[in-house]
């Protein structure tokens, strides 16, 4: 539910072409650049496509466009996506619909530091095994909005990682991040109930929380909800 690590220290670079006529060639990082993994399940390419492709009435352009922007301010400027593109004919869109208003930008700290690069901070501290670090990066981007670093606030309590063991804890921080939509908290709120961490085991009561993250698209939570999963459902 947490981490996997970054592709980043790996040699060479992505290489570009030209996009053929009437195509778009979109690119996770800069040319001759590696792109990040991140330390959740998804890089931040991926991310921050997945969340601007269910934007509706969202022409492709300013999709690719808003995906650039989300993961340079999640990787603290380090990654940069662009693309490539020739004419396109017609409008194209992901998700038909009204294309909701620019959003607003990104809450901020006092010293311009924003909830994602907080976040960022926080999971590169704690791939260091600094937990105390982590946890006050984590804090700060909590305290911004962030359900990603709620989840990873839930995520040191349950594992614990510099702090002591707290289920009820890792719960309560978990459900901030589930009511904002996250779906890895639900994921892990089901798993504290399948369990039996810090509350009574109980897969009838597991089930929805699996069931919404892969509803969202969770793969951790379809496992879970297989035949072969923690509850082989009874």
């Amino acid at each position: 539910p947490f981490g996997k690590g970054l592709k980043g220290d790996t040699e060479g670079g992505l290489a570009s072409m030209q996009a053929p006529r009437g195509t778009l060639i979109a690119y996770a990082t800069a040319p001759d650049h590696v792109a990040l993994d991140g330390s959740g399940r998804n890089s931040p390419f991926a991310s921050a496509l997945a969340e601007a492709i269910r934007a509706p009435g969202l022409g492709v352009f300013d999709t690719f466009n808003r995906v650039a922007l989300a993961v340079d301010s999640a990787t603290n400027h380090d990654q940069q996506p662009w693309f490539s593109a020739s004419p396109i004919a017609g409008a194209f869109v992901f998700t038909p619909g009204n294309a909701a208003p620019t959003p607003a930008p990104a809450p901020t700290a006092a010293d311009g530091i924003t909830a994602a690069q907080a976040t960022a901070k926080g999971e590169s501290a704690f791939k260091g095994g600094n937990y105390t670090e982590a946890m006050r990066w984590f804090r700060r981007a909590a305290d911004l909005g962030n359900a990603t670093a709620m989840n990873n606030i839930g995520f040191l309590y349950d594992g614990a990682h510099g702090v002591g063991q707290d289920y009820a804890e890792a719960m309560r921080w978990y459900r901030r991040a589930a009511d904002l939509g996250y779906a890895t908290a639900m994921t892990n709120i089901g798993a504290l109930y399948a369990l039996g961490h810090g509350v009574a085991k109980d897969c009838g009561a597991a089930r929805p929380w699996f069931q919404r993250a892969a509803d969202l698209g969770d793969t951790d939570a379809k496992q879970l909800l297989s035949p072969n999963g923690v509850c082989s459902w009874q």
